[in-house]
C-alpha cells in the first residue's frame, strides 16, 4: 500500500485516494479483484444474501451480485468483506433488484 506520513501503512482506499484524488477513490464503492478466486468489496454495509452461489452485498442504495461456485466470506468488517470461491460475475445492482444469472437469460444452463 504504502506508508502514511507518520509511518502506519495506507488502507487501499487511501492509497488511491492520495494517487487519483479523494473524488474518485475515497468516497465511492471499490471492488477489488484477486483473480477469479477473491474479490474485496469497501464500503459495504450489510451482506443482503449469502449461498454458495451468490453474495448480495449492501452498498447503501446500490448492492452488489457476486456470483459464482463455492463462495465465502472470509472476513467482513468496518467497510469492507472479503468472498473467496470461484467467482463467475459481478453485478452492480441499483437498490435490491433481483438479477438471473447471466447465462440464464440466454438459456444456458451453466451452474
Amino acid at each position: 500500500m504504502g506508508a502514511r506520513g507518520d509511518g502506519r501503512e495506507r488502507s487501499v482506499k487511501e492509497t488511491l485516494a492520495a494517487r487519483y484524488g479523494s473524488q474518485s477513490a475515497a468516497a465511492s464503492d471499490l471492488i477489488v479483484l484477486r483473480g477469479q478466486s477473491g474479490v474485496t468489496v469497501y464500503g459495504c454495509r450489510s451482506i443482503l444474501l449469502y449461498t454458495p452461489r451468490e453474495m448480495r452485498i449492501c452498498l447503501g442504495k446500490r448492492s452488489v451480485s457476486i456470483r459464482g461456485k463455492g463462495l465465502r466470506c472470509t472476513s467482513f468488517s468496518a467497510g469492507a468483506v472479503n468472498v473467496k470461491g470461484e467467482i463467475l460475475a459481478i453485478l452492480l445492482c441499483e437498490g435490491s433488484e433481483d438479477l438471473p444469472f447471466p447465462w440464464e437469460r440466454e438459456g444456458d444452463t451453466r451452474p
